[in-house]
């Protein structure tokens, strides 16, 4: 199951953290190299398109830090994601895991600023 947590405004760079319940350990071994390709992260909404990248968090259980660079722009805006498991890693996990969609929207405005 795909968790989210938290989220934050780090230089002007949105981080939204996700957890997942389970990761097979075919996935695991050798250091979970293939860790930070487990999701598909899309913009669903948005005034200005941002660069995602999504990092597993070593040495934790399952931990996620999904980072939004917008370009240096500082602008308050509203943005909508999508998150699920990506495609490749089908052969690993339920089909009712695979099916598994969670859209969140984050306004900076409302964030932690650090």
């Amino acid at each position: 199951m795909i968790l989210p947590g938290g989220h934050v405004i780090l230089q002007g760079v949105v981080y939204q953290g996700v957890s997942i319940t389970y990761l097979p350990s075919a996935l695991t071994a050798g250091g979970c190299a293939n860790c930070d390709n487990i999701f598909n992260v899309s913009v669903t909404k948005s005034q200005v398109i941002p660069i995602i990248s999504v990092d597993y968090v070593s040495p934790t259980q399952y931990k996620f830090a999904i980072k939004f660079d917008f370009g240096g722009l500082t602008g308050l805006f509203a943005f909508t994601f999508m998150i699920r498991i990506n495609n490749q890693f089908s052969p690993y996990f339920t089909a009712a895991d695979m099916q598994q969609v969670k859209t969140i929207t984050i306004d900076p405005a409302t964030l932690a600023k650090v």
